[in-house]
């Protein structure tokens, strides 16, 4: 039994290579990230959609939310406590909308390999 996962949730991640779904938030929290994320981009409209890179260094209410202390415990119980946040992406989709992100993007020619380190 991990911090936060249970046997079976760390198995089927060490099996399968993720593990999904996972909860870290409450639909309210995540509405008010989402708040924040919809003000930030009406501020700010070149920005938009290009926190793709360090938007944890622009902005500290994703740094903060990198920072949970139940998302550290998720993550420690899947790869170790030695956690280092050196990019944090943000990335969203709104529900039932057409628009897709480059990076998820079916038949995109990329390929990947399997890594022999994390």
């Amino acid at each position: 039994m991990g911090k936060a996962l249970g046997d079976t949730e760390i198995r089927r991640f060490r099996e399968d290579g993720f593990l999904s779904p996972v909860k870290f938030l409450e639909e309210d929290e995540a509405l008010g990230y989402l708040a924040r994320l919809e003000a930030f981009e009406r501020d700010r409209p070149a920005l938009a959609g290009k926190l793709d890179f360090k938007a944890n260094l622009l902005l500290d209410w994703i740094d903060g939310l990198a920072r949970r202390e139940h998302i550290l415990d998720i993550i420690e119980d899947l790869v170790g406590p030695d956690i280092l946040n050196w990019n944090a992406t943000f990335r969203f989709k709104v529900y039932r909308r057409m628009a897709r992100s480059a990076a998820c993007r079916r038949g995109s020619g990329r390929r990947l390999r399997p890594s022999p380190g994390l």
